[in-house]
């Protein structure tokens, strides 16, 4: 497990408005972002060093055609049975390491001295919003 801390990038335009619906990132300015490990490990590690879950972030890598597509997805998403959700998405924020954090998780095919902001997945809507926000 690797922990980084992180800051939370958001839109000049967004600061009047919330366009992650909600999500972490529209929270909190910084937070903790986990990687290699299973989110049960990082939500276990939050509850030994008193640190709120909720507010927590975890590195998803993901290839697609051989391409780095990683994301970054909230620690804990929504209860599925209290609300019927679709997510999460992307809502407009990124995650950049403060300072140089050996621990940030390296983008696949970039040098290891380079650190790009990671595109945060932490919107979530219900499936009615979803199809009245897609018209």
């Amino acid at each position: 497990m690797r922990t980084s801390f992180v800051k939370i990038l958001r839109p000049v335009w967004d600061s009047p408005c919330d366009s992650t619906n909600g999500g972490v990132s529209g929270r909190v300015s910084s937070a903790t972002l986990f990687s290699y490990c299973s989110p049960e490990e990082a939500i276990q590690y939050c509850h030994e060093h008193n640190m709120r879950p909720e507010d927590q972030l975890i590195f998803r890598p993901r290839m697609i055609w051989g391409e780095d597509h990683s994301i970054v997805e909230p620690l804990v998403h929504p209860a599925p049975e209290t609300r019927k959700v679709i997510g999460p998405m992307f809502g407009g924020n990124y995650v950049s390491p403060c300072g140089r954090d050996p621990d940030y998780p390296h983008l696949q095919g970039w040098a290891d001295h380079q650190f790009f902001p990671i595109p945060i997945h932490d919107r979530f809507e219900t499936k009615e919003d979803y199809d009245i926000l897609s018209r």
